[in-house]
């Protein structure tokens, strides 16, 4: 029986003894898998260059898939994205959707989108999209492929479109209206009609057109701070590119404010 072999994604690589290598993946028909490279840290000659997270790769794996662990007998690179690295908010984004995507078992009718969704962010982020408007549209896509989109559009306790002030309440996944806010159950996050007008926009968007949209900072950051909430509620964690993510976002923030010109001051 000849090797199976798969696209992929690199996800994480981590030493797994004194040789090997536990590779995390995400793949297109199987979603998130793990595998051992066997010896790759002595031989490299297997797995050249295509053992860094976020490579776009080919595996081969063993034949005979395993109960827990696949076997990755050999790899060949597709797409290494070195602009996006060497961009710290592109990677950050980067990281955090990549996380989000491995997260995302299913339903398995959604993985092979799931697979192409994080390809093309990728691919995006490397020709330079935007990372504040890409990360916020595309974390939502990703969120309704694997069964977790919010309700946007109507209140979840009366049915009708919403009116302001707006509440997202985490355990039903949904906004609530003004007059409904009372019988929402809780934790509950506020967003403001800008930020709320953009998601629903999002979601109702198609993958390619997703960059036609502008998050402004204040949009952006509710955005994510909705997110994170909606994802640590459900999945019972935070998730460890949030931290990098927040880190470069705001030393960029920083930058900028600093490049600002100044006025000039005149006595």
């Amino acid at each position: 029986m000849s090797e199976r072999q798969t696209p992929a994604i690199v996800l994480t690589v981590r030493d797994y003894g004194e040789a090997d290598l536990l590779v995390n993946f995400l793949t297109p028909e199987r979603g998130p898998l793990t595998g051992i490279a066997k010896h790759a840290k002595k031989s490299r000659r297997r797995f050249a260059h295509c053992l860094e997270p976020l490579s776009r790769v080919v595996f081969f794996l063993s034949p005979k898939p395993g109960r827990d662990l696949e076997f990755l007998q050999r790899g060949e690179l597709v797409k290494s994205f070195p602009s996006l690295r060497r961009d710290l908010k592109r990677l950050g984004a980067a990281a955090l959707l990549s996380e989000v995507a491995g997260l995302l078992a299913g339903p398995p009718d959604a993985l092979q989108e799931i697979f192409a969704t994080l390809e093309d962010a990728l691919t995006l982020l490397e020709e330079g999209a935007p990372p504040d408007s890409l990360l916020p549209a595309f974390l939502l896509h990703l969120l309704g492929l694997g069964g977790y989109q919010p309700r946007l559009h109507l209140c979840g306790g009366c049915g009708t479109e919403p009116e302001p002030p707006l509440n997202f309440s985490l355990p039903r996944g949904g906004i609530f209206c003004r007059a409904c806010r009372a019988r929402a159950p809780g934790p509950l996050v506020f967003l403001n009609p800008g930020t709320w007008k953009l998601l629903r926009l999002a979601q109702d968007l198609p993958r390619p057109k997703l960059l036609r949209l502008r998050f402004p900072p204040a949009q952006r950051d509710q955005s994510l701070v909705l997110f994170r909430a909606f994802l640590r509620y459900h999945l019972g964690k935070d998730l460890k590119s949030w931290s990098f993510w927040e880190k470069v976002s705001r030393t960029n923030s920083q930058a900028d404010k600093t490049s600002e010109p100044q006025g000039e001051s005149h006595g």
